[in-house]
Order: C-alpha cells, then structure tokens, then sequence
C-alpha cells in the first residue's frame, strides 16, 4: 500500500495541554434502564446511527444501523423513556447509515438507508410514520453497491433536498451519485455533470460544508486507503470543482469520519477526520479557503483506530468539545473512545471524568441528541458486539439554548443555513447539515452553550434562500423553533393567500390555470412558482397534473407559501363486443360498449341518432360513436359489420 507524504508549514501560537483534566462523572449510559440491548452485529465494521425525532413530537428518536439479517432498529422517545416499536420497513440487508429528512417538504420525515452490498432504498413518509418504499419511482439506482455515507443537501438552494450518495470501490464503476431533487418526487442522478464522483476512491464518511462562508454547501469526502479526501467546492451552477489540492484539505490517510464545527469560534468551519494509529487530523478553516492540519499541536490525535466523531459543547462554557468513539488504542490499554475538552486557548485536553476511560467495546458511528429534552446534548453510539450506548449528560449546570429551523422558502428541514448566536462578546456558528461523523445524523435541533449568560443578546439565521431572521435578548434555556421570514412579518396582519384552480379539462389537453390573489403583509407582491422560475406574475397556465409551490413575497420580505395541487382527468378508455349479422341481409347485429375515465357521466352518441352505449338489430354497415364526458372530452370510434 503507497502513500504520498504532505508536509504543511504552518505558523502556529504556542499550544498547550495536559494529557488528561478531572471532573465529576458527566455522562452516564442509560441504554440498559431503557431496554436497548442490541448490537449492530457480526460484520468486519459496525454501521451508524439516527438521534433525530422522527415523529415531531419534540423529542429526539433513535434509529440503529443493522447488519445483514437483522432489521433496522426503532426507539421512540416518549418524555425521555425510550420504547422500541416494531420495524418500519422491511428490509434485512445491511445497513450502514440513517437518514430522515423531509424531501418532498410535506412536513413529515422520509427515511433514507445506504446499504453495503446491496440496493439502497428511499422510503416516503404518508403520515403516521407509514413509509413506502419508492426507490423505484423516485429514480434512485437499485443496483447493489457498497454505500457506507450518504447526506441530505440543497446544492441548488431551490428549497428541494438533494441527496448525496458515496459508493465504496469495489468495482470500476462505482462512482458517487448526486441526485437532484426534481420538485416533483422524482430524482436525477447528476453525480458526473456536476464532478462529485470520486473515482477509483474509497469513501468512508462525507460532510456537506460550507467551508468558503459563501452560503452554498460543498462536500468533503473522507476516504479510506490512502486515496487522497476530495473537498468538492460548489461552483453555484450544478457542478462543483475539487479544491482538495489548493485548499489543504486533502489528506491522504485512513480517513474514516468528517465531523464538522467551529471549534475556535471564528465564524469558520472546521473539520476533525479520524485515521488509524497514525493519528486522527484536525483541520482548521484559515478563513480564506485553506486548511492548516492541527491535531499533534492541539493534542486532538487519538492515535487508536478512530471512528465516529462529533463536536459538542458538553459543558455550556461556549467551547464546542469533541468526542471520538473507536475500536482500540494500544497506547491506552484497549480503550476505544476519548473525551476532548476544548481549553478555549486552541489546545484540547481528555477528561477523566465524563465516564468514557475505561471504554474497552468496539464502537463506530455516534450521534448528538437530548434524550431528556434538558438541553444538554446527549451521545449515541452504535457499537459492533457489545449492546449501543446512550451516554446522557448530567453535567447539570450552566445556561442553554436549542434552536429548531423550519424552512418556507428554504427547504422544510432548513438544512443548509448559519445560524449565529451572540452572547457574552462570543460569537457562536452552527451550520445545519444531514449526514455527520461516520454514518450517523445528529439531531434537527441546533445545541448552543450560554455559559453564565441569562440571554442571547443577538441570533441571526441565514437562510439557503437567502432570507434573514433576526431575534434579540432572547432567554437562556429554552428551545426556540423558528419559521423561516417569521421576523420579518407582522404577526396582527399576516399575509393571506387566496387561490383558484383549474384542473386540465381532458387527459390530452393542458388548459390548467391558478390564480393567485395576495392580501395583508406589507404590499407589492412578489410571485415565485416552482414551475415556472421566471414567471413572477400571480397567475399561471397550462400545468401537467402535480404538486406545485407557490411563495408570496411581501415588501417587507415577508412569505407566506401554499402548496397546490392540479389534475388531470383520467382517459377515455373503451372496449367493443361486436356481434355481426348471422344471415345476408338479417338486421340482428349489435355493438356493445364499456367504457370508463374522464368527467362525469359518459354520454355516447351513434351516426344511427342512438344515444346508448349499446345498439341492436343491426344490419351489414358501417358505424361510429362519438363518447363524451362532462367537460366535453371525447373519442371516436369507427365500425364495419358484415354479413
């Protein structure tokens, strides 16, 4: 196995640490009290896992990977218990990451599972958590691949959730894909147009980033074997350059996870990458599109065979911490998972307290959540023999804040904003994404440590569509759920929609219409139609049968959104059962009729001047019927009765 050795000069502060800080047991696992006794199961690698609620009911669910013969695994959180229901789908392949997101924006979660060695699917959410599956009809590939990540984005910043799929190299042809989300349920796979595809590597993990601060995701690639991570810039037009090279940022490691965060409170994105005993890599955003490798200085390095990884701010102090799950540190007796506190000085340092040395089980993809709804973040782990792991923080002091986006113009699940809080003089970012660490997916919920601070002085969220919300002296420990432009709005005169539609008249023609009309808010009106981008007007024509969004902008930049839907009648369809004369000149054919589709009450009319769908005592000849619908749709049909 080769490798190309890269040497970074960096100019760096004087970084300090000390091997290991104690405090008083922070987190403990509450797996066992709450009946979670399975394993991922017997495979080389264990898989990832979901800390997301998937019920909207205001508490964070869990969803396990699984390997082949075993079913994915479900617990929903009910007040901080956890309760396993049965499967939701039927599927017992191996599954090696979870992912929920609302694709179609219909304020429900899908589910989407990569597989390793098999098809991955795409189950749609009809209410209730009854998940179809629609791989199929949705146009995302059923052939088998080695799939280990996969992230849910809006490349396009369209409002529609995109899906980013990595493929392992098993064969040469096994590339990424990148399906755009069409509006309509249905997907293209773009992945070589758009030069996301990674060929010949061996991706194990991917994040979508925005690393350059210019509000439209990338996707950085971590890839196994040597075979150099990839961070794919987006170039705001459906493609993307690799910007590995330019940006220092391609590692040529073990890369097994991308966990993404601001560890120094810069405004920057940085990226922690997990590796073999060579030790991990710690990337820090230089803020001008470059990367410095960091980890021996700031003592970030594991050194074991690193796994998952996610950042957090464990204790509230504002300092976003970092937590390592993996399969063995020689150096630390087989202890398989750290516990990096954030010293605010750029050097971290293990903690002996949090209840993670000691750790000896072979543990993979983890996750952030709030078991208990206390604003502390919480850590699931999907382990490969030993049952998982709901490590619950009990850390139990300081000021808290969660923050919960939904997206109106922007996509439902708001993936993809900056949210900014302020507090105290500190400035601390989030970066909403779908897809984190080594499989797993964190919570929607978005944790921000206050600190001593009784309030937020400022938030700012920075939408994909690019609207802006703005909230002052918000109140410390609380969940704040924002709707995207809800700022912006005058909540005694919201903006009301009120609309007509038209459905297409016959299954051959298009003479659809909606019409649109806007009051309250702070007018003019500004129209924005997802089938037509450059019609602005508050009227549009000639739709096909489907879903459509409408987003009525106010002056004040206000919206308000309806979704619409339009049809088409069915066709006209029939069938004739023809009985011709039985004699030369006998009058006792007949023609029979059934038929079905369009509007209404079919009426049939016959060059005989018969008016039923069925005439008798017929002579050698010919006929025709005309059939008509309600709306005066028709067909025509001719015949010929011999003798």
């Amino acid at each position: 196995m080769s490798f190309r050795t890269y040497i970074y000069i960096i100019c760096i502060g004087v970084y300090s640490f000390s091997p290991s800080l104690s405090t008083a047991q922070t987190y403990l696992n509450v797996a066992p009290q709450n009946n979670i006794v399975e394993a991922y199961g017997p495979a080389m690698i264990a898989g990832g896992v979901s800390f997301c609620d998937i019920n909207n009911d205001g508490w964070d669910d869990l969803t396990y990977s699984s390997c082949i013969g075993d079913s994915v695994h479900f617990y929903i959180n009910n007040g901080g218990v956890f309760q396993k229901i049965p499967s939701l789908v039927s599927n017992t392949k191996e599954v090696t990451q979870i992912l929920w997101a609302d694709y179609d924006n219909d304020g429900d979660k899908d589910l989407f599972l990569a597989a390793n060695y098999s098809s991955n699917k795409l189950y749609q959410n009809s209410g209730g958590l009854a998940l179809v599956d629609v791989t199929v009809s949705a146009g995302i590939s059923t052939t088998p691949t080695s799939t280990f990540t996969a992230n849910w984005l809006d490349f396009n910043k369209d409002g529609h959730l995109d899906l980013f799929v990595t493929n392992y190299l098993v064969g040469p042809n096994d590339i990424n894909e990148l399906y755009k989300n069409n509006g309509n349920g249905t997907f293209t796979n773009i992945a070589i147009s758009a030069g996301v595809t990674d060929s010949l590597k061996e991706p194990l993990a991917s994040a979508c980033l925005d690393f350059n601060n210019d509000t439209w995701p990338d996707i950085y690639t971590a890839q196994d074997k040597y075979t150099v991570n990839s961070l794919y810039q987006n170039n705001q037009n459906n493609t993307f350059t690799n910007v590995g090279i330019a940006s220092g940022a391609n590692l040529a490691i073990n890369a097994m996870s991308a966990a993404v965060g601001d560890y120094d409170n810069n405004g920057c994105l940085d990226i922690y990458v997990t590796n073999t005993q060579q030790g991990n890599k710690f990337l820090h955003n230089n803020g001008n599109s470059t990367f410095s490798e960091l980890a021996l200085f700031n003592g970030t390095t594991f050194n074991g065979i690193g796994w998952g990884a996610q950042f957090l701010d464990y204790d509230l102090d504002m300092l976003p911490d970092l937590y390592v799950s993996g399969s063995l540190i020689p150096s630390q007796g087989g202890i398989s998972s750290a516990f990096y506190k954030n010293l605010g000085n750029g050097s971290f340092s293990q903690i002996s307290g949090t209840g993670f040395l000691g750790d000896t089980v072979r543990s993979y993809g983890n996750a952030i959540g709030d078991v208990n709804n206390d604003g502390f973040p919480d850590i699931a782990v999907c382990n490969l023999v030993q049952p998982h792991h709901v490590w619950q923080n009990n850390f139990g002091s300081g000021n808290w804040l969660k923050i919960k986006l939904e997206g109106v113009i922007s996509n439902r699940d708001g993936i993809g904003s900056w949210i900014k809080v302020y507090a105290q003089g500190v400035q601390q970012v989030r970066y909403t994404m779908c897809g984190q660490g080594f499989l797993s997916q964190n919570s929607f919920t978005e944790f921000f440590g206050l600190s001593s601070a009784p309030q937020a002085d400022s938030i700012i969220i920075t939408w994909p569509s690019g609207a802006v919300d703005k909230f002052f002296n918000v109140h410390a420990n609380q969940l704040l759920s924002v709707t995207e432009t809800e700022t912006n709005c005058d909540q005694n005169n919201p903006i009301a929609l009120t609309v007509s539609v038209k459905n297409n008249s016959c299954n051959s023609v298009l003479d659809s219409k909606i019409q649109c009309s806007a009051s309250g808010g702070t007018p003019p009106y500004f129209y924005s139609w997802s089938a037509d981008a450059n019609n602005t007007t508050s009227t549009i024509h000639d739709l096909i049968s489907g879903s459509y969004k409408l987003i009525v902008h106010d002056s004040d930049a206000c919206a308000s959104v309806k979704n619409i839907e339009v049809n088409t009648p069915s066709a006209i369809i029939f069938s004739a059962s023809i009985n011709h004369p039985s004699a030369v000149g006998a009058s006792d054919g007949s023609i029979s009729l059934t038929a079905t589709g369009g509007v209404g009450t079919l009426n049939f009319q016959w060059n005989t001047g018969v008016k039923t769908k069925d005439i008798f005592q017929l002579s050698a000849g010919n006929y025709s019927v005309r059939i008509a619908d309600e709306n005066g749709c028709a067909v025509q049909s001719d015949f010929q009765l011999i003798d």
